[in-house]
């Protein structure tokens, strides 16, 4: 059996935000600046999206990893 993942962990340098701060921080950067990371499950994503929003369920969150740059401006 596999040790239960510390999602907490994977966002130690983050912070939360409102919905409304997270409309303000998108409308403030050029698409190419922001990593807009959905979490939701496929079917949750394809009834709506934020537009730009890179699908990434959280299930397959700590395996795909790689593919958000650490550098970047990233909402999840």
């Amino acid at each position: 059996m596999e040790k239960p993942i510390n999602w907490q962990s994977l966002f130690d340098q983050g912070r939360e935000i409102t919905a409304e701060e997270a409309r303000g921080y998108i409308g403030s950067l050029p698409p190419h600046d922001l990593q807009l990371i959905d979490v939701r499950q496929p079917k949750e994503y394809r009834e709506a999206h934020i537009p730009g929003a890179r699908l990434i369920p959280l299930n397959e969150l700590p395996q795909r990893l790689g593919e958000i740059d650490p550098a970047g401006n990233t909402i999840v």
